[in-house]
């Protein structure tokens, strides 16, 4: 074989070896889309099933209303369904959490969570009157204190960080 053609078949074998690298790539990066905009699907899903689920059970609604002044009077079965809403949240952050310090997830999905929670925390003061911020921030806290040991520890210490936060 002439030293022309080796040469030239070198060559072909680099730039197929190039072009599969490059192949490679582009269905990486779009797996890692798709991975992103699935996980920012899912986190959504389970946050509006938690939502429609107060907006469509009275019992459901009534308990967080009797629990957003952290209502003594509330009934057990109210501060179980409220405790319940609660644990659906905190799962949904807990996930989202998660996901962020395995690298798994966009990083404005994780920044949308930080957001939602300084809100519940109390700590984002939008365009709500303060003393929803404040119910709101009371009702969460109750909510955590009950709920927090179902949580791992890294997740325990990033929520409590957020309600022990001064804004």
């Amino acid at each position: 074989m002439p030293k022309s053609w080796k040469f030239l078949a070198t060559l072909t074998v680099i730039l197929v070896i190039v072009a599969s690298l490059v192949v490679v790539g582009i269905e990486e990066k779009q797996s890692s889309v798709a991975t992103d905009l699935a996980t920012k699907d899912a986190v959504s899903h389970s946050l509006s099933e938690v939502n429609l689920a107060i907006a469509s059970s009275p019992e459901v609604a009534n308990a967080l209303v009797a629990i957003a002044g952290i209502d003594e009077d509330a009934t057990p079965e109210e501060q179980l369904r409220a405790l319940v809403a609660w644990r659906a949240v905190f799962d949904g952050w807990s996930n989202v959490y998660r996901q962020h310090l395995n690298g798994t997830i966009a990083s404005g999905l994780y920044n949308d969570l930080l957001q939602e929670i300084s809100a519940y925390a109390g700590k984002h003061y939008g365009s709500d009157a303060p003393d929803a911020i404040e119910r709101r921030e009371r009702q969460m806290m109750w909510a955590w204190e009950s709920e927090r040991s179902n949580y791992d520890r890294d997740f325990q210490s990033f929520v409590d960080n957020f309600l022990s936060a001064k804004p």
